[in-house]
C-alpha cells in the first residue's frame, strides 16, 4: 500500500524523534557519570547523531513530504509536525553541514573545559572555548537569517517570536518591581541558620524521592540520577529522566531542586501520553518558556508554599531529625528568606529573576561584541552589583557559576525569566478556575491531583500542538504579563514578611 503524504511526515518525523532521544542518551551519561577520557569520542559520537539529525532535517525528501502534506492535514496534530518541520527545514536547510558538526564537536569539548575553569576559579580556563562557541553561533543564525539580530534569532530558537523588543521592556518593570519589593521588606529579615545545620543526605534523598512520587512521577516511565548541576533529559518518550545533587549546605536546595525537574518531568511524560502525539516532535513542551513555567510553579508558587508545607512539613520531619525542634511556620518563613546572593540555582524566589535579567544583559554584549571577552567578568559583576545587589567574590561564584553557555544556549536564559512569569500567570488563571481555597486545601491534604490534572488539561496534554504565546493566550487571555508576575510576588513577600 502507498505511503500517504502525511503517514511519511509521521514516519519521517519520528525518525529525526529517535535520533534526538538518541543525542539525549548520550548527554545524560556525558553528565552522570562518564569516564573523563571519553570526553573526545563522546564529542565524536554527538557531532555524528548532530549531523544526521541535521541530515534528516534538511533531506529532499522531507521537504517533499512537507510540501505533498501541507494541503492534506486534517487535525491540529498533524498540522503541528507540520509546522515544526517546516519550521525546522526552513532554518536548518541553510546552515551547512559542517558548521552543524564542528559546533556540536565545540560543544562536546566545552563542558569540560567549564567545569575544569570553575574547579579552578580561572575564567581564561573556559574564555577561549566560549569565544569558539559564539562566533559558531552567530555563524548558524546568521546564515538563517543575515537580515535578523543574532540575538533576537537565538532568543526565538527556544521562545518563538521573543525578541529583545519584547523582554527589555517586560525586564525593566519586573526589575522595578522586585527592587520595590526588596526595600518594602528591608529591615524583616529571618532566621534561616538551621537551613544550614549538617543533614542526612541518605534521609534527604529518600525524602525527594517521597516527594516526586507524590507530585505524580511515573517512575515506570522514568529514573533518577546525580550531576553537578540538575536538570531534565528525555531520551524516549516513556523514559524521563531527572537528576539532582547533595552536595549544596542549603536544606532546601536538593527539595527545590527535585520538585523543580520533576515540574519539567510531568511535563514531559504528560505530552507524550496522547496516541496523536506520543513519538512525533509535537509530543512535548510548547517552548523552553512555558517547560519552565510548569518547573519554577511547581518549586516556588507550590513548593514554598504555606498550604503545600502544611501537608509535607511533617513527613520531612521524619527523614530529617536535624529540623526536630523547628517549627512549620519557622521553616515555611526561612525556605521564603530573600537576601542577594551569589548562585542563581540556589536563589531565592524574590531575587532570581534579578539572576537572568544580569545574564541577558551580559549575553547581548557578548553576541554583540559590545564587551571583549576578556572584559565579561568585571561586566557580570558591575551588573550583578547594580541588578542584584551582590558583587561575587570570584569567577566561580560570578560567570563561571552556571553550565549552560558550555552547550552554546545562547539566549536559553531569559526562558527561565518568562516561565516565572508564565507561571504567574497560569497560576491566577487556575485560580479562578478551581478556587484559592480548594487548592490551598488539596495541597494542605497532601493531594495534588486537583491542580496536575488542571494542568494536563490545559497545558500538558496539548504538547506542542499551540505556539507558545497561543498557548499562554489560550489558558490566561492574554500575552506574556510582568504586571502578574508583580502581583503574585507582592502577594507572597507581604504576607510573609509584612
Amino acid at each position: 500500500m502507498r505511503e500517504s503524504p502525511v503517514a511519511k511526515l509521521r514516519r519521517l518525523d519520528g525518525e529525526i524523534v529517535l535520533l534526538s532521544h538518541i543525542q539525549g542518551l548520550l548527554e545524560w551519561d556525558l553528565e552522570t557519570g562518564m569516564p573523563c577520557m571519553a570526553e573526545e569520542e563522546r564529542g565524536r559520537e554527538l557531532s555524528l547523531v548532530s549531523r544526521l539529525i541535521h541530515e534528516r532535517v534538511t533531506s529532499a525528501e522531507m521537504a517533499e513530504t512537507i510540501e505533498s502534506s501541507a494541503s492534506v492535514v486534517e487535525n491540529p496534530e498533524d498540522a503541528a509536525i507540520l509546522r515544526i518541520r517546516k519550521k525546522a527545514l526552513e532554518k536548518e536547510s541553510l546552515v551547512p553541514a559542517d558548521l552543524v558538526e564542528e559546533l556540536s564537536a565545540e560543544k562536546g569539548l566545552a563542558h569540560g573545559a567549564w567545569v575544569k575553569a570553575r574547579e579552578d576559579n580561572d575564567w581564561n580556563l573556559f574564555r577561549p572555548v566560549l569565544e569558539r562557541l559564539v562566533s559558531l553561533s552567530v555563524q548558524r543564525v546568521r546564515a538563517i537569517d543575515s537580515s535578523a539580530s543574532p540575538y533576537d534569532s537565538m532568543l526565538s530558537d527556544y521562545e518563538e517570536g521573543m525578541s529583545v523588543a519584547v523582554l527589555d521592556p517586560v525586564f525593566s518593570l519586573v526589575e522595578d518591581g522586585v527592587h520595590r519589593i526588596m526595600g518594602e521588606i528591608s529591615g524583616h529579615d529571618v532566621d534561616d541558620s538551621f537551613l544550614f545545620r549538617a543533614y542526612d543526605k541518605a534521609g534527604m534523598k529518600d525524602f525527594c524521592n517521597h516527594v516526586i512520587t507524590a507530585m505524580g512521577f511515573d517512575w515506570t516511565r522514568g529514573k533518577t540520577g546525580i550531576s553537578q548541576h540538575p536538570f531534565t533529559n528525555t531520551v524516549g518518550y516513556d523514559d524521563v529522566r531527572i537528576t539532582n545533587r547533595f552536595t549544596d549546605a542549603g536544606i532546601f536546595d536538593p527539595i527545590g531542586s527535585a520538585i523543580h525537574e520533576t515540574g519539567h518531568a510531568l511535563y514531559a511524560q504528560h505530552a507524550s501520553l496522547s496516541a496523536a502525539l506520543r513519538g512525533t516532535s509535537a509530543g512535548r513542551g510548547a517552548s523552553t518558556g512555558v517547560h519552565e513555567s510548569q518547573s519554577r510553579f511547581w518549586e516556588n508558587i507550590i513548593g514554598r508554599s504555606r498550604a503545600f508545607w502544611h501537608g509535607m512539613y511533617p513527613v520531612l520531619r521524619k527523614y530529617l531529625t536535624c529540623l526536630d525542634d523547628i517549627t512549620e511556620e519557622s521553616f515555611v518563613k526561612a525556605i521564603n528568606r530573600s537576601h542577594p546572593s551569589a548562585i542563581r540555582v540556589n536563589a531565592d524566589e524574590l531575587t532570581y529573576t534579578l539572576h537572568i535579567i544580569i545574564r541577558y544583559e551580559v549575553e547581548k554584549a557578548m553576541i554583540s561584541g559590545s564587551v571583549s571577552f576578556s572584559d565579561l567578568p568585571a561586566y557580570w559583576n558591575e551588573l550583578s552589583g547594580n541588578i542584584l545587589h551582590y558583587t561575587p567574590a570570584n569567577d566561580a561564584e560570578g560567570i563561571l557559576q552556571d553550565c549552560h553557555w558550555a552547550g552554546a544556549d545562547f539566549g536559553y536564559f531569559p526562558s527561565y525569566a518568562v516561565g516565572n512569569i508564565y507561571a504567574s500567570q497560569f497560576f491566577e488563571a487556575m485560580q479562578k478556575d478551581l478556587g484559592a481555597d480548594n487548592i490551598d486545601a488539596s495541597l494542605a491534604a497532601g493531594e495534588y491531583s486537583l491542580i496536575t490534572d488542571w494542568q494536563n488539561r490545559n497545558i500538558w496534554a496539548h504538547g506542542a500542538v499551540y505556539e507558545p504565546a497561543i498557548l499562554v493566550r489560550n489558558v490566561t487571555g492574554r500575552a506574556i504579563d510582568a504586571g502578574s508576575y508583580i502581583r503574585y510576588l507582592e502577594n507572597r513577600f507581604r504576607d510573609l514578611y509584612l
